[in-house]
Formats: C-alpha cells, structure tokens, sequence
C-alpha cells in the first residue's frame, strides 16, 4: 500500500475540491503498489501524496507526504525535477524527461526517467502534478561521473552555441563599423584615455603613408602626422576632462611634400556608462570637392 492517504496541510488545499482530478489523483496514487515510484507534487514543490515505490526508491518512512521534496532528494538533483513541476504547473501540458540523476538524501544514486501529468481543481486551474518515475537503476560512482560529464558537456555545447553566435553577432558588428569609417570623408584616428591609437582608417593611411598595422598601439606623438599635435593638446584634454568637442583648424604637411588645409573635429568617444573612454579624431580636407 501507499505511504498514507491523509488531508493536505493548511496552506496546501486552497482551491482543491473533494472531486477535483487532484483529489482523485492523490488516492489512486496513494493505493497503487506497482513497480512504479509515483509523487503527487505541489507547483511550491511539496509532495502532497506517494506510493510504497516512492517511499522505497526515496528511502522514507510511510507517511511522506506535506514535505518538501528536498527532505527526500538532495536539493542538487530536485531542482530538476522542480523545474519540470513548475513548467508542468504553468502549462497545463504533461512532460517527459529521462536520464536524471536523483540522489536521495537516504544515500545513493538513481538513474530515472518519467512523466508529469498535470493535475486541475474543479475550476480547472492547475493545482499539482503527477509524477510517475522509472527507476533504470542504481548509479555507480563511473556511471553517476558519467552523467554528471554528459550534462556538462551538454552544457558546454550550449555554451559554444551562445558563444559563436555572440562572436558572429560581433564580426557582423565589426564589419559594419569598418565599412562606416571607410565611407567617411576624412582620415579618422581613435585615441583610448592614454592617447594610444585605437583605429587608424584607409583614409589616415592614404594621408600620411603610415600603415595600420604601424599605427595601432602607437601614441599620438610618436607618428610623424606633417603638423605640430600640441595644437590639438587643450581640446583633447578637454574632450577627456569634461566631454566637450572642438574643431581645430591645421595645416598638415603630406608625404609627397605638398600642404593641405585640415579641420580636425575632436569628439569624445562614449561608451557604457557616463565617462569618455577616448577621443575620435576626424581630419577633413578644407578644399572644396
């Protein structure tokens, strides 16, 4: 016979009616003695009702019933269980799952599979859930090692997953980028908070003859840019201090030696957050197109 067949707790029965599926539920859970471990499980994760399966599987005594799962199984392998329960609860739709490691508090491991049924009052709101479970068998250390690696592994895939898309999303966001300061009319240079070069457009290399890869991580002033920098000096520090623009008015002396009228226009790079994270340098060739 079952672990008992008894009157759910105050706090446990609001809404459930003598001839509601629930009630119904819990007494044939209650009188079966089959091979199977079946729970009556509330949506707050209390067992309401259990067979003698339950009882052996779990190692209780009879009478488990309006307790917490957890008293039972280890909270590591109910949370599982729960969350099944509860997606149960929220849609009405019964669930399977299989291969969940339960370590009941008793000691020991089991390997199981099962089903949740939903279970509804007289209204038919969902009030609890059945829980039939197949016991496949007693875990060993290799096998429960195993399985504990099969769902991280499983884990780390989903992982990789997010991670490629995330890195996808970001070459997307990168090219995208690249293209804008291309397009733009002008050599664009990005300075971080030390003044060490961040980006170093097509157009800046084109300027002054220095490649990229020669440009990045170098600072401001230690590139040969065909003007004196110190002008740019007060509104970059003003640009960093108190996030303020200025346009700066040069002339820059080119590779091939010839001179062009340049606007420099000195923005702060914004990030997250209220404080600038660099200047954005944009040179603009005064000369009418």
């Amino acid at each position: 016979m079952g672990c008992g067949v008894g009157t759910m707790q105050a706090g446990h029965e609001q809404g459930v009616s003598k001839t509601s599926e629930y009630d119904i539920a819990s007494m044939q859970v209650a009188g079966q003695d089959g091979p199977l471990a079946q729970l009556v499980i509330g949506p707050d994760g209390w067992v309401h009702e259990s067979n003698s399966r339950a009882c052996e599987l779990l190692g209780v005594a009879t009478g488990f019933r309006n307790s917490p799962l957890t008293a039972a199984i280890t909270v590591g392998s109910a949370l599982p269980v729960l969350d099944h329960v509860d997606a149960v609860c929220a849609s009405g739709a019964p669930a399977a799952f299989e291969d969940e490691l339960w370590a009941p508090v008793s000691g020991g491991q089991w390997l199981v599979s099962g089903g949740l049924v939903p279970l509804r009052d007289e209204t038919g709101s969902v009030v609890a859930a059945t829980l039939t479970v197949d016991v496949a068998g007693l875990c060993t250390g290799l096998q429960a090692s195993n399985e504990e690696l099969r769902r991280d592994n499983s884990e780390l895939r989903t992982i990789a997953a997010e991670l490629r898309t995330r890195t996808d999303e970001l070459n997307a966001v990168t090219a995208f980028l690249q293209s804008v300061l291309t397009s733009l009319r002008g050599a664009v240079v990005v300075l971080d908070t030390g003044l060490t070069i961040r980006v170093w457009n097509a157009e800046a290399q084109r300027l002054w003859g220095i490649k990229r890869r020669v440009a990045m991580q170098s600072r401001l002033h230690e590139l040969d840019l065909g003007f004196g920098q110190e002008c740019l000096t007060p509104s970059i520090e003003a640009c960093l201090r108190a996030d303020v623009s200025a346009d700066v008015q040069v002339e820059v002396r080119r590779p091939s030696g010839d001179r062009a009228a340049y606007t420099v226009s000195v923005t702060p790079l914004l990030g997250p957050g209220p404080s600038v994270h660099g200047v954005t340098l944009l040179f603009v060739d005064r000369r009418p197109l």
